[in-house]
């Protein structure tokens, strides 16, 4: 049986980080599915960090000029690429979000006027109306496309 001073010893001498004891889920490798969350996220997170410098310390018009760009595209686009969609696949993805470009503008308006509206500024009343704006929107859009078959000209 050993003794505490024959473990510690063991102990000791191994080679740390024992690499044979460390086991990293799929998930985590680069090629697993929460690799291409942080991706994503990286890639957005930046590129609305970026948006919000350039609200905050350049110029409104600027922000909105880049905002203008069709910046949310860019992390699904590149997903997109990353899992092999073939270019037919993306282009109807990107063509199908210009129609939903009029909830876009709808809900940008909406919530311009709600923090217009306001006599002390906040942030939670006119972003929760121009919420739900956005889901009735959103919701008559999907409605609308599935009531009246329209799928087969997002394909």
């Amino acid at each position: 049986m050993p003794t505490e001073k024959t473990v510690s010893e063991t102990i000791a001498r191994q080679k740390w980080p024992m690499p044979h004891h460390i086991h990293f889920p799929k998930l985590l490798k680069k090629e697993g599915w929460l690799w291409d969350l942080v991706k994503n996220f990286l890639i957005g997170g930046t590129i609305t960090a970026s948006i919000s410098y350039t609200a905050n310390f350049l110029s409104p018009v600027a922000a909105a000029i880049w905002w203008a760009f069709p910046i949310s595209l860019l992390p699904s686009i590149y997903y997109l690429i990353e899992r092999g969609r073939p270019s037919g696949y993306i282009s109807n993805f990107v063509l199908t979000t210009t129609y939903a470009l009029m909830i876009l503008f709808i809900t940008t308006m909406s919530l311009g006027y709600f923090f217009k509206g306001q006599r002390e500024v906040s942030f939670w009343p006119p972003v929760l109306k121009a919420l739900v704006i956005y889901a009735l929107l959103g919701g008559s859009y999907y409605w609308l496309v599935k009531h009246f078959h329209l799928e087969r000209y997002f394909e």
